[in-house]
């Protein structure tokens, strides 16, 4: 027969070893906090975003916003492939090659190097410092290669620099004589 006192002994093993399953299970559940189930996801397409976003928004049409998801589709992928390999993929969207050396600085590789820096250079203490230089390293790395393939900016360059002559263009001009 089994004693009052072995029913116990029994019982207290039973809870030791559940004590113990439970530290071998939270032990092992790394990684499963709601930031890292984000980040997990939320990296690669932030970064993919920044990227297409760098080397098809100065080729989008401006009546953009209005066009229906098919087409909208179809824009976005006609200048991604366009602008990186210059293959023409659809007959009505007309692209070329681009390949910009200087477009490696832009927001995107900016907000990476920020972001970096935060992950290296914040203090002991501050809260999501991994996250940070791994959202910094695949957002810089998006925003130089999507530089690359962006168009240049030709704002400046089709402009001449004309300054205008404050004296005469002052509005009251005739004050001083001239």
């Amino acid at each position: 027969m089994v004693t009052k006192l072995e029913k116990q002994l029994a019982r207290a093993k039973a809870t030791i070893k559940n004590l113990n399953d439970k530290k071998r299970k939270k032990g092992t559940k790394r990684g499963t906090s709601t930031i890292s189930k984000i980040s997990k996801f939320g990296v690669p397409i932030a970064s993919s975003i920044a990227f297409v976003s760098q080397v098809v928004n100065k080729d989008l049409p401006s009546n953009f916003n209005t066009l229906d998801m098919k087409n909208k589709f179809k824009q976005i992928t006609g200048q991604l492939v366009g602008n990186i390999s210059g293959f023409q993929i659809y007959n009505d969207i007309s692209v070329s090659k681009k390949f910009n050396p200087e477009g490696i600085l832009n927001k995107w590789s900016g907000v990476g190097v920020a972001s970096l820096l935060y992950g290296f250079l914040a203090p002991k203490g501050f809260p999501h410092k991994g996250l940070a230089k791994k959202l910094g390293s695949s957002m810089s790395l998006a925003g130089v290669f999507g530089g690359l393939f962006d168009a240049p900016n030709l704002g400046a360059q089709g402009v001449q620099d004309q300054k205008p002559n404050r004296l005469s263009s002052a509005p009251n001009s005739d004050v001083w004589g001239l």
